[in-house]
């Protein structure tokens, strides 16, 4: 199982290429094994990290994610 930190409401989660959702989601259940979790938001680097699950241990994972630029909205 891995489940993930707060503080990226709305940045998408998806592990080995697919998207689970935005964030928050519910911790995930994953094969033991290697897998790619990768987490971006609009203005922000994407987060990626290669995580080992062990079977039956849960692991906790606190995405930073990095300011590129600026997301300007303009009304008129």
């Amino acid at each position: 199982t891995i489940k993930f930190g707060q503080g990226l409401s709305n940045a998408i989660v998806s592990i080995d290429g697919k998207d689970v959702g935005p964030l928050p989601v519910p911790p995930q259940s994953l094969a033991a094994g290697e897998h790619t979790v990768k987490v971006r938001r609009i203005g922000y680097g994407d987060f990626v990290k290669r995580v080992t699950i062990v079977g039956g241990k849960a692991q906790e994972l606190e995405a930073k994610l990095t300011p590129i630029n600026a997301v300007v909205s303009v009304t008129s």
